[in-house]
């Protein structure tokens, strides 16, 4: 029959995606941006924390930020402040962000947003984890709406629905 799975029917392994170059900016590669689960225990969160993930604390039980370093495999393999700017000025088009900037004006272009991995469509926002951890709850994003971005902002560790990039070799 068709569509029998193992034949014509294949399994995508997300961490791969995550692990191979996507795309490259300033000669670093980074994997196919994704949007991590959550954990589903603070316990979870310690583990990695007591594994060198360069996780400094816990607090939330479905802590979403703490998967997306967890899949980088640590924090200094999800983008940082900077790289995640310059993934910024590419898709609006600028050069006007800065990794610890404020709200800056401009279309977001749809196009090089889902050509660097971004699944998003006409007239939607997205937000961005990079690997700055502020507290045991909140960590930077930076956030994409169709006429201005604002980079460098705070968010819980456990909001939903954040894409996170991580640096590959």
């Amino acid at each position: 029959k068709p569509n029998t799975s193992g034949k014509d029917i294949g399994a995508i392994n997300v961490t791969s995606l995550a692990s191979s170059c996507h795309f490259k900016m300033s000669g670093v590669c980074f994997g196919l941006p994704f949007i991590p689960s959550r954990t589903t225990s603070v316990k979870e969160c310690n583990d990695l924390k007591e594994q060198g993930y360069g996780i400094n604390g816990c607090y939330y039980n479905n802590d979403a930020w703490v998967v997306a370093v967890k899949q980088c495999g640590g924090v200094d393999k999800l983008a940082n402040q900077a790289q995640v700017a310059e993934m910024i000025n590419y898709i609006y088009n600028t050069d006007k962000v800065i990794a610890d900037g404020n709200q800056v004006n401009g279309s977001l272009d749809y196009e090089k947003a889902n050509e660097l991995g971004f699944m998003v469509t006409t007239g939607s926002s997205f937000a961005i984890w990079t690997n700055k951890e502020i507290s045991d709850y909140s960590s930077r994003t930076s956030h994409l709406a169709p006429t201005f971005t604002r980079p460098s902002l705070s968010a819980s560790r456990n909001t939903q629905n954040i894409y996170a990039v991580c640096i590959v070799e």
